[in-house]
């Protein structure tokens, strides 16, 4: 649907959980339909990856269906890992992606201002972004031009 042309126009994003294995096959798809998009005239898409917000569901469903393995995965340093791994492709992909970082984490964080490179960063190039009630601390030393001076949406 988003690649018909009268969509093209239409600001469209996704959302990316890293606690799943096919994360990354998932947003190498995703790329290259934005790039193809944007290619024929559309817009770019607006990427929030977060590390997953439904583990303990995912985990019972499966136990409950019987499932012989686990959709997502099963150990934080697996999704860690992968929420790095997909943020350093988003990163990448400027010419039809714009990415929105959604952590509460410090690390996270640190990791991706980093490898977006502070000495060139353009403002518009990402975003963090954080749950009402969660991380208002750690945003409170990024936001503003006294601070890393990144946006944050709430």
């Amino acid at each position: 649907m988003l690649s018909e042309e009268e969509f093209h126009g239409l600001e469209a994003g996704i959302v990316l959980q890293a606690y799943l294995p096919d994360a990354l096959p998932a947003l190498e798809r995703l790329i290259g339909f934005a790039q193809r998009r944007q290619a024929a005239g559309g817009a770019g898409i607006k990427v929030r990856l977060v590390k997953g917000a439904y583990w303990d569901a995912e985990i019972k469903r499966a136990q409950v269906d019987g499932f012989a393995d686990f959709p997502v995965y099963t150990r934080k340093v697996h999704t860690d890992v992968a929420y790095i791994a997909c943020a350093r492709r988003l990163l990448a992909a400027p010419d039809a992606i714009f990415p929105q970082f959604a952590t509460h984490n410090a690390q996270t964080l640190a990791t991706i201002y980093m490898m977006a490179d502070p000495a060139s960063y353009i403002r518009g190039q990402y975003e963090f972004q954080c749950l009402h009630g969660m991380g208002e601390a750690l945003y409170e030393e990024v936001v503003g031009p006294e601070r890393l001076d990144r946006p944050c949406r709430i």
